[in-house]
């Protein structure tokens, strides 16, 4: 507080959070698609060299206004079997209570969830399209931030490709730059990030119903506007957040912490 210059960076950040924390909603964004839910999962494995000691899952509720709607568990066990329950049971109560509210119910995944937790997610999402609720939408999207894809933009003389720049490698996987050069500008902000390789999982039929550009910009305009102030990252927070929750999370499992009840408590990022 003594030094005026950190002073003045730091106090808008610290009055966003004091409002937030307060019930206020900080920013929302346009929606590109419908009224959409979004749901991000992400997991993390305590391992004990080769060994898997404990699952953890854990989902992050907003829509597609980037509007936090709130944090579950899906699951912290030993047993792979019962993870994978879990993660069904648990996913298949939280999404139940929004399906009158939202037009479509999209998931955001991470690439460390593996097939057997994909399959899971695609069995709720099918037990989910039954007869009370024909007009919704399901979709089911799996984001890899560390993939080997790089690329280059011939139309300037950095190479560089603009911020939002997208390659379609397939009907269902694209290519997208979440940072990148500024349109308008040449200046290059900081060291570009590797796009970020994006897959539709679901719907494994009738794809074409889908309009994919609709469910990307959506998962780019959350990724801009991001609930940490300044600690931005090329990721939609749906999935980012869910990210630090897992990992967070088991480091509390390791110092044998007690959990958090996000019901009466904001999480931090907020």
């Amino acid at each position: 507080m003594r030094n005026n210059n950190n002073f003045k960076w730091a106090v808008s950040s610290v009055a966003l959070q004091l409002f937030a924390k307060m019930g206020g909603v900080p920013w929302t964004v346009l929606q590109a698609a419908e009224k959409t839910l979004i749901v991000g999962i992400s997991q993390a494995l305590d391992r004990k060299e080769e060994e898997i000691r404990k699952y953890f899952a854990y989902s992050i509720f907003t829509d597609s206004t980037g509007q936090f709607r709130e944090l579950r568990t899906l699951s912290h066990t030993e047993i792979l079997e019962e993870h994978i329950s879990n993660v069904k049971l648990n996913l298949n109560r939280a999404i139940r209570p929004y399906l009158q509210e939202f037009d479509s119910i999209v998931v955001h995944t991470t690439f460390a969830i593996k097939r057997q937790e994909l399959d899971a997610i695609t069995d709720v999402i099918e037990s989910l399209v039954t007869d009370e609720s024909p007009n919704k939408k399901f979709v089911v999207m799996k984001f890899n931030d560390s993939n080997k894809f790089f690329g280059y933009a011939k139309n300037n003389n950095s190479m560089i490709p603009y911020e939002s720049t997208f390659v379609s490698l397939s009907d269902r996987e694209f290519l997208i730059w979440y940072a990148g050069l500024d349109h308008g500008s040449s200046r290059i902000p900081a060291r570009i990030e590797r796009p970020l390789h994006v897959k539709f999982i679901y719907p494994k039929i009738g794809f074409g119903d889908v309009r994919p550009r609709e469910y990307l910009q959506d998962a780019l305009n959350i990724s801009g506007a991001n609930w940490r102030g300044f600690n931005a990252k090329s990721l939609p927070v749906s999935i980012f957040y869910a990210i630090l929750v897992a990992q967070h999370y088991r480091q509390f499992k390791r110092f044998g912490l007690d959990d958090l009840n996000y019901d009466l408590v904001n999480p931090w990022f907020l």
